[in-house]
């Protein structure tokens, strides 16, 4: 069985595949932030989808980075924390 490291070192073993996933660096910084600002806050998913009005799977982060639909992203303008 491939684990996930052995996957992930075999596909960044193509440098087309490297340099893609390098330039999602940004995107993954960006997640990790946010991801420490929702448990320096006390705020589980549900609780911020609550506050966007929505349910918790839309208010996933790696949905909204990696490929969810660029208006959900600017619904956290709603968001009070």
């Amino acid at each position: 069985m491939l684990t996930s490291e052995k996957f992930k070192e075999k596909a960044l073993s193509d440098p087309e595949a490297r340099a893609e996933y390098e330039a999602l660096e940004p995107e993954f910084a960006l997640f990790d932030e946010l991801l420490r600002a929702r448990k320096r806050a006390g705020l589980t998913q549900a609780k911020i989808a609550g506050r966007m009005d929505t349910k918790p799977p839309a208010a996933a982060v790696p949905a909204i980075l990696l490929g969810g639909d660029a208006t959900t992203l600017c619904t956290g303008g709603r968001v009070q924390f």
